[in-house]
């Protein structure tokens, strides 16, 4: 199956309705994570979501992946930079509407991504996945991330989770290097 050819583009607040659309359209995350679909508010809340005061970061930026015939929402995804150390990416939140799993549109996206954040000086990508989301794990997995961290109790929504917190390390950064910058001890989940 092919996907569509596609443009990358900055979220905008004056757009939550349709990023709203989205997620309705998509639910299954929700159920699977939160066990509930997405909030009503979800999409205009999302703008306001951030790392925990405790974690310094440089920017938050978020990407939307649009179908450069409709400008439709294809996939999001959403990130912080230099996240309690210089050179650490936190992929906060990625997704692909699920008529496009199994295409490879999820893999290209996540590919534009990494090839973002080396432009832009990351050293270690680092992001969390919950143990209900076994196909995000593999996913995850297959693209060289390992696991640092295993966090019980992790609640998202009305569900309460094993959350692995994992790290891939650049062409220019070891994992121990990685560690060693930022305590994922003190780290946690974001």
């Amino acid at each position: 199956m092919a996907f569509p050819e596609y443009y990358l583009s900055p979220a905008e607040r004056s757009l939550a309705a349709e990023l709203q659309a989205f997620h309705e359209a998509n639910a299954q995350y929700w159920w699977l994570t939160h066990g509930h679909g997405p909030a009503p508010d979800d999409a205009a809340a999302a703008f306001d979501k951030g790392p925990p005061p405790h974690m310094s970061f440089r920017a938050h930026p978020w990407s939307w992946a649009r179908d450069r015939r409709t400008h439709a929402i294809l996939g999001q995804f959403r990130y912080v930079i230099d996240l309690m150390a210089p050179g650490v990416w936190h992929l906060g939140f990625f997704m692909v509407d699920a008529g496009l799993h199994g295409s490879g549109f999820a893999l290209d996206l996540y590919e534009r991504y990494e090839a973002l954040a080396a432009a832009g000086g990351a050293r270690w990508l680092r992001l969390s996945v919950v143990e209900a989301n076994p196909r995000a794990r593999r996913f995850w997995l297959a693209r060289g991330y390992a696991d640092v961290k295993c966090t019980t109790g992790a609640v998202l929504g009305d569900l309460s989770h094993v959350q692995f917190t994992m790290v891939k390390a650049l062409q220019e950064g070891s994992l121990a290097e990685c560690l060693e910058a930022v305590p994922f001890e003190v780290m946690g989940p974001a």
